[in-house]
């Protein structure tokens, strides 16, 4: 599996994420997995916020995606230093299921790719 980072301008990611999620064959097809609801998010919480970062991560095995993982990478300041950074997840404690977009039965794997 290839983990490649991307953004919500990728054709190929969007069509893919839209198909999964429309066709309900996301092993968590829950609103807070579409690419919509995760995009505007992106939007409005995200991209004009200098302390935070997105970072949509897809997953590949054999050139075909087979998973989305929305995140975005927080900054914490102290004075004009950067005390520390760490990852959420898109909608992090505001979403009742943030979690990854994945069509794969057993997401353990895709799970292992993405934490390496």
């Amino acid at each position: 599996m290839i983990v490649r980072r991307s953004d919500y301008d990728d054709a190929g990611l969007m069509m893919w994420w839209r198909h999964a999620y429309t066709a309900d064959i996301l092993i968590r097809n829950t609103f807070f997995q579409s690419p919509d609801w995760n995009r505007s998010w992106h939007s409005h919480f995200v991209a004009n916020d200098a302390r935070r970062e997105g970072v949509l991560l897809h997953v590949e095995r054999d050139g075909a995606i087979i998973a989305a993982v929305p995140l975005f990478l927080q900054r914490r300041a102290a004075g004009p230093l950067t005390a520390w950074r760490y990852l959420l997840w898109i909608g992090d404690r505001l979403a009742q299921y943030p979690d990854i977009a994945t069509t794969e039965a057993d997401p353990g794997p895709v799970w292992n790719a993405v934490l390496a």
